[in-house]
């Protein structure tokens, strides 16, 4: 995961403003964050893309890649692909680029992440109080796993597979279809893009 330097909190926010290269602070150690496939990208670009216009009534807007989260109980510093905030947001009081209350987060697997995000990633997510969806896309085929808290604290998972299934995140009563999630995106050259069907 690159080079592994510790920290305080107050430097690292201090180096990641002025940083070309974004990084996370896990454990008062900084790590460089890996650079992103075209096929992440998409994949991102067209969840915000179709959830944006679907949260509207709501009064909840999903945030790409670049707002920072911090999650206060454990003091991760991270950039989940995508951030859901609910009205205005509750941004940390000296560090007024820093969300606190995300109430969902998307992350994008890849080969490299993909145990972290399921594993420790999502272990330090579930600590932030006012987090109800976690979502994980795959960007190697059609699959989707969504994660919600339920009322007695407890998290249910319901897995999405194909292009012809249809996401639904309950607590932001929204639905996104697969073939919308995942289109334009080529997976390693096999003839499972939405485009190819």
């Amino acid at each position: 995961m690159g080079s592994v330097v510790e920290v305080s909190p107050q430097e690292y926010l201090r180096a990641e403003r002025e940083a070309n290269v974004r990084h996370e602070l896990i454990n008062g150690r900084v790590v460089a964050m890996a650079g992103a496939t075209k096929e992440h990208v998409a994949i991102v670009a067209n969840l915000v893309v179709e959830l944006t216009v679907g949260l509207r009534p709501q009064g909840c807007r999903p945030y790409p890649t670049d707002l920072r989260v911090r999650v206060r109980e454990t003091d991760l510093y991270t950039y989940p692909d995508i951030s859901f905030i609910c009205g205005k947001g509750t941004f940390d009081e000296d560090d007024v680029d820093v969300l606190l209350d995300p109430v969902a987060i998307v992350e994008v697997l890849s080969k490299s992440t993909e145990a972290y995000d399921r594993g420790a990633k999502f272990a330090h997510y579930r600590r932030i109080p006012e987090l109800r969806t976690y979502v994980l896309a795959s960007s190697t085929s059609p699959l989707v796993d969504v994660f919600e808290r339920q009322d007695d604290g407890a998290w249910s998972l319901v897995s999405y597979e194909g292009f012809d299934s249809t996401i639904r995140l309950g607590h932001l009563n929204v639905e996104v279809a697969m073939r919308d999630i995942y289109r334009d995106v080529d997976f390693e050259g096999d003839d499972l893009s939405p485009t190819h069907l």
